[in-house]
């Protein structure tokens, strides 16, 4: 993992698909809502929690030459002495038990150089003695594939237009119709 300079400080993409993060201060709304019959909740709005963001799913061709780690951070600061997230990469071309790095600061990291195949990337909020914080988000784990042989995505398509955006379309069509008439007169 290496630090990426150059992603973007307000927001990331790692693909024509990615959403957006934000980070900073009022960045992240949470609703706490039940599906089906209500249980036991196990979150507490004012713990730290680590969400974990990306990466996630397949990586083709060179998509996965940067593969973008991130996540969100709430209610806990990490630095030295304070809390830190502990990041394991395992899969293939990579020893035993992969590659951790005890991450301090808030900026995006990259894998580099991955090779075909599952890797597994764990990531797991630990507390100033190096302790896991206990939370049902302060450790996850995702198997994430590299296909360097896949053929390049296709370019996103613009979204089809919207009633609102066709009825802007017609009518501007429409006086561009007129015009034409106007004109032959």
């Amino acid at each position: 993992m290496r630090h990426r300079q150059e992603a973007k400080a307000a927001g990331h993409s790692d693909s024509p698909r990615a959403s957006v993060v934000l980070k900073g201060q009022g960045a992240l709304a949470m609703v706490h809502f039940w599906v089906g019959k209500k249980g036991k909740s196990e979150w507490k709005a004012k713990e730290p929690m680590l969400i974990y963001s990306r990466p996630k799913g397949t990586y083709n061709a060179s998509k996965a030459d940067h593969v973008l780690v991130d996540w969100y951070l709430a209610n806990a600061e990490l630095g030295d002495g304070k809390f830190s997230i502990k990041a394991t990469v395992a899969g293939p071309g990579l020893d035993g038990d992969g590659r951790t790095l005890k991450i301090t600061d808030w900026k995006p990291y990259a894998l580099d150089n991955l090779r075909n195949g599952d890797y597994k990337v764990s990531m797991e909020l630990d507390d100033k003695d190096g302790k896991a914080v206990p939370g049902a988000w302060n450790s996850t784990t995702r198997t994430i594939t590299i296909n360097r042989d896949a053929p390049e995505d296709p370019p996103m398509a613009a979204p089809p237009p919207g009633d609102k955006d066709k009825k802007k379309d017609d009518k501007a069509m429409k006086g561009k119709d007129d015009k034409k008439k106007d004109d032959k007169k």
